[in-house]
Order: C-alpha cells, then sequence, then structure tokens
C-alpha cells in the first residue's frame, strides 16, 4: 500500500512529499507538522540536518529507511523510532501512534 494513501486512510493530512533536505527543511518551517516520516537519505543527501531540525522544534519524528537501524552511525538518528522498508501497515500505524503518545 502506498504509504501516502495509507495515512489519508487513517485520516492524517499529509504534505506533499519533498525530494531534498532543503526542500524538507522548508516544509517544516514553514508547515510545522504534527510528526515527521524521515528517510536516510534524500537525493543522495543524508538527512541528519533535518532529524536535527526536528528536535530543536520538538517534532516527531520515524524513520523509515531500507536501510537497517545498526547501518546508522549518526546519533541524533540511532535514536530515532525506526521502521525497515518494506515496511507493514501495522509497523508503520504503531510507531506513528508512538511517538505521537
Amino acid at each position: 500500500m502506498d504509504m501516502e494513501l495509507l495515512l489519508a486512510d487513517e485520516g492524517c493530512e499529509v504534505l506533499e512529499p519533498v525530494a531534498t533536505v532543503e526542500d524538507a527543511l522548508s516544509a517544516i518551517a514553514e508547515h510545522e507538522p504534527q510528526v515527521v516520516l524521515l528517510d536516510l537519505n534524500l537525493d543522495g543527501n543524508p538527512t541528519v540536518a533535518i532529524a536535527e531540525e526536528l528536535l530543536k522544534r520538538k517534532i516527531p519524528f520515524v524513520i523509515v529507511s531500507g536501510f537497517v537501524k545498526t547501518s546508522v552511525s549518526e546519533p541524533t538518528l540511532q535514536q530515532a523510532p525506526f521502521v525497515q522498508k518494506p515496511w507493514s501497515k501495522a509497523e508503520l500505524l504503531r510507531m506513528l501512534a508512538k511517538v505521537l503518545g
């Protein structure tokens, strides 16, 4: 199932996906999302700056990645909730519920 459709079906307002770190930082500043699903790389660039901005703004996030969690070396990202691709509906929704409290 497409992630955007799943979230919309669950009643979430889904912002337009972004492809670059710069676009993500702009979207965060403009929209102040309640939660973010974050890949480890956008357009070949690490997303550490995004994670740091989310932490600064106290916006919860879940990493959704094809990498295994043990391959993450950046401390900012190591502590984040993690969902392995390919993700399951149940796992993704469980992690979102966890970070939203």
